[in-house]
Order: structure tokens, then C-alpha cells, then sequence
């Protein structure tokens, strides 16, 4: 499937996720990450992912680190969660472990 500004996405059967092979970030001091996008399909307002993505990409490392702490945060959040949900942290927040 193809998704602005990602391009082409593969769906993961075993999570229900759209998920994109690793790209450089910039705010991310230019480390390549995989997106994974769960809910895209059926969410009523598939443009607000591309908005939201084309944001993300736009941002340099400095606007990250204005909100490292709350970042980190929701990193602890997702952890505790996971096991819960059975799925593999590493999967699931690959680009903040």
C-alpha cells in the first residue's frame, strides 16, 4: 500500500500492521527506522497518518530533545504494557530502545 510521505508499506499479517523498511530520520540525528502503522485501514481519517508523518519527518534532532523526558516516558508506558499485550517491545517501539 502506498502511504505519503512514507511510500510503500507491506502488511504484517501476525500484527495487523502496515509496516515500511527502514528510512533515515533527521530528528533522529538520521538513523534509519522502520514505521509501523496499526489502524490506518479503517481509520476514517487516513490523511491525518500522512499529516502527521510529513510533521514528523519535517523535525530536526533539536525538537526531540525539547521532549526527551515525555518521550521516555511513554517508552516506560509502552514496556510495561507490552507483555501485557503480548507483543514484543522491540517490535512495537523499535526506534526508542
Amino acid at each position: 500500500m502506498q502511504i505519503t510521505p512514507l511510500g510503500q508499506l507491506n502488511k504484517d499479517a501476525d500484527n495487523d500492521w502496515l509496516v515500511r523498511t527502514a528510512v533515515a530520520v533527521d530528528a533522529l540525528d538520521g538513523q534509519a527506522c522502520r514505521f509501523l502503522l496499526e489502524g490506518y485501514e479503517n481509520d476514517p481519517a487516513p490523511a491525518d497518518f500522512s499529516t502527521g508523518i510529513s510533521h514528523f519527518l519535517s523535525l530536526d534532532p533539536s525538537a526531540l530533545r525539547t521532549v526527551e523526558d515525555e518521550i521516555y516516558a511513554y517508552y516506560q508506558d509502552c514496556r510495561q504494557l507490552s507483555p501485557e499485550l503480548g507483543r514484543d517491545i522491540s517490535e512495537a517501539i523499535a526506534v526508542l530502545s
